[in-house]
């Protein structure tokens, strides 16, 4: 089960997992969250693209991107709202050893998507693992947009089973915005519990299924 930058770091794995001739364990399900798994797609933000320049990163990420200032950018991308405390307690793991300083390196994987993306992405389209989509649909960088490109070009008419899922009231971190209904996703996929939403159905947030192969 992956998110944003760890939906790259799945793929990577999963390209990896293929080529094994005997890999020495097995994955059974493949649950994809909100991420930029289509670049061409993505809305990425400033910062996000100046985090990545050599000098001008380093000084962003100690001066102008302080753990503080970054959290409140980053509160714009829950549905809702995060609250003044949730960003606080986000603000605080950001000020541990450094953190946000660490963004000049993590957010090197937009450069390996570019360099990688379409043999990730083939990756995900001969593999024979059950795959969910899980998607929120406020997201405004990784746009719904790329959800449905992947799952129309890469999830829907190969030979595994997939599913793809929308989430209307969900932002970027579905996970966090709507938990309980991410969780009941999960125990759909690995226990095929059809009917776990039926007391959600008059709901303007019940997650819709796009559809089911």
């Amino acid at each position: 089960m992956t998110h944003d930058k760890g939906d790259t770091v799945g793929f990577a794995v999963l390209d990896l997992y293929q080529q094994a001739s005997s890999p020495d364990y097995q994955i059974d399900q493949h649950v994809i969250l909100n991420g930029g798994i289509y670049l061409p797609l993505a809305e990425l933000s400033a910062a996000q693209k100046y985090f990545t320049l050599p000098i001008f990163g380093y000084f962003m990420t100690r001066v102008i991107f302080t753990p503080d200032r970054f959290t409140a950018q980053l509160a714009k991308y829950y549905s809702p709202k995060l609250s003044d405390e949730e960003q606080l307690n986000i603000a605080s793991f950001f000020k541990y050893q450094g953190g946000t300083t660490g963004f000049t390196k993590t957010l090197r994987y937009i450069a390996d998507r570019k360099k990688y993306e379409e043999t990730w992405l083939q990756a995900l389209n001969s593999s024979d693992i059950p795959t969910t989509l899980i998607w929120g649909e406020l997201d405004p960088i990784a746009k719904l947009e790329i959800a449905d490109f992947v799952w129309e070009n890469y999830l829907r008419n190969r030979d595994a089973p997939a599913s793809y899922w929308r989430m209307p009231c969900a932002s970027h971190y579905p996970q966090n915005d709507q938990p309980e209904i991410i969780s009941q996703l999960v125990r759909r996929s690995l226990l095929g519990e059809a009917d776990v939403f039926s007391e959600l159905q008059d709901s303007s947030c019940s997650p819709i299924l796009v559809e089911e192969t």
